[in-house]
């Protein structure tokens, strides 16, 4: 900044003395070299064509000044509403957040309102009462998706999804599945909030297969990674792929499995269109 600063200072310095005290004193210093003997006594121009000369050049001189000085600022101009638009833009584009729920807090939804996914031909049932009944001993994992944007989700669709147990000093477990059954829910209104659920992840079996421990004592020193891809659509029916990491830890004094968010990131939003 500093630098840039004195740059400038000395460009008008230079301005000064080589340009506008020469402009200033051309009368005096003309009226200096008029008289006999002189070059611009024995010159075949007046003092007064050459006073309209330099008034001339110096009035272009200027012109030419003012016309950069324009194109300098009209592409400031340009420039600064550019990031405007990009700025406005980006307001535009569906962004997703992910928290955890108890199941408490599901009872504050409504059924049509749910993002469920089932694991391995899993089904997670939901009664009218909002209360959760799954087929599997998979464990089940409450969520919520917020539209976080400034624009209406008028369509969502997980493409993606990695589920890892994590371990301090061990290494990280992939838990796979068969099939992924979604039910879609084709709407998140700006600034809404909707509940996304996680049915039959086989944790405790993973646990066991991997960890020769207890199986309370495996899960409550796991943390559980999810990587999840979403494509969305806002009102304009452009398409962003949104991709967020999310670890999920357990909370044993509340007896739930993995509602709360230790760590939470979005790995990337482009445009698809």
């Amino acid at each position: 900044m500093k630098k840039t600063y004195r740059k400038w200072w000395f460009h008008i310095i230079f301005l000064i003395i080589f340009l506008i005290l020469p402009c200033a004193f051309m009368p005096q210093i003309l009226s200096y070299f008029d008289h006999p003997g002189s070059w611009l006594s024995e010159s075949s121009f007046h003092k007064d064509d050459l006073l309209n000369f330099y008034a001339a050049f110096f009035t272009f001189l200027g012109t030419v000044i003012l016309g950069v000085a324009a194109i300098f600022l009209s592409q400031q101009a340009n420039d600064m509403n550019k990031r405007l638009i990009k700025i406005e833009e980006n307001n535009y584009i569906p962004t997703i957040d992910i928290n955890c729920m108890s199941p408490d807090e599901l009872k504050d939804f409504v059924l049509k309102d749910v993002f469920c996914i089932n694991l391995d031909d899993t089904f997670v049932n939901i009664s009218e009462d909002m209360d959760i009944s799954t087929e599997s001993s998979g464990m089940v994992v409450l969520l919520t998706m917020t539209n976080v944007s400034r624009t209406d989700i008028i369509n969502i669709e997980l493409c993606q999804l990695t589920i890892k147990i994590k371990r301090q000093g061990e290494k990280s477990i992939v838990l796979p599945y068969k099939t992924l059954t979604i039910s879609l829910n084709n709407k998140v209104p700006y600034q809404s909030t909707i509940p996304f659920i996680i049915g039959g992840i086989p944790l405790k079996k993973a646990l066991l297969k991997a960890y020769d421990t207890d199986k309370e004592i495996a899960t409550k020193n796991s943390i559980l990674s999810l990587t999840l891809e979403f494509h969305c659509t806002n009102f304009l029916g452009e398409i962003y792929v949104q991709r967020i990491k999310v670890d999920l830890v357990s909370v044993w004094d509340q007896k739930i499995n993995f509602p709360a968010v230790e760590n939470k990131r979005n790995i990337m939003i482009y445009s698809l269109s």
